[in-house]
């Protein structure tokens, strides 16, 4: 085995062949790389499917916000969903299908902080160029309270559960 040098350097032993180096070299960036890219047990507790739980509440209001001229006593409680959908890579999904409204949007979302002893943690959602920050309250049951980052303006923290 014939062994490169660099330099007349003695700090190099002669006896570390330069494709050794070069492939060091090469792979400790990705390792620190690998290691950054890593997400925390925090993190990994949001990612996943997120439906709306009694999502019949939601209809009910949508179906008392419209005109006067909808029936309001004709609502189907089965013929909609709310779905949050965290991806471990900050990808974020909503996809919404109430009567008429039937949207889909991406965006992406980060963990900011998590409070062991209160059980919440605060999000950060860009979804149509609109950043926002959510409050996420993680109830007894596993599952997680907040408002949908699609429904920033409304305020209205809604409770979802873990889809399987």
């Amino acid at each position: 085995m014939q062994v490169f040098r660099i330099s007349d350097d003695e700090s190099i032993p002669r006896s570390f062949p330069m494709i050794y180096r070069y492939k060091f070299a090469c792979l400790l960036p990705l390792a620190c790389l690998l290691l950054a890219g890593c997400s925390s047990p925090e993190r990994d507790m949001l990612i996943g499917q997120w439906q709306i739980e009694k999502a019949g509440k939601i209809f009910n209001r949508l179906a008392n916000d419209q005109s006067e001229s909808a029936d309001k006593n004709n609502v189907d409680n089965d013929a909609g969903q709310m779905l949050l959908v965290f991806h471990a890579s900050g990808k974020l999904q909503t996809v919404t299908q109430m009567g008429a409204i039937d949207r889909e949007k991406t965006g992406s979302w980060e963990l900011l902080e998590y409070n062991r002893a209160a059980q919440t943690s605060q999000i950060r959602c860009v979804l149509s160029g609109q950043t926002t920050e959510h409050p996420v309250e993680w109830l007894a049951n596993g599952n997680l309270k907040m408002v949908p980052p699609n429904m920033a303006g409304t305020l209205t923290k809604l409770e979802f559960c873990r889809v399987e």
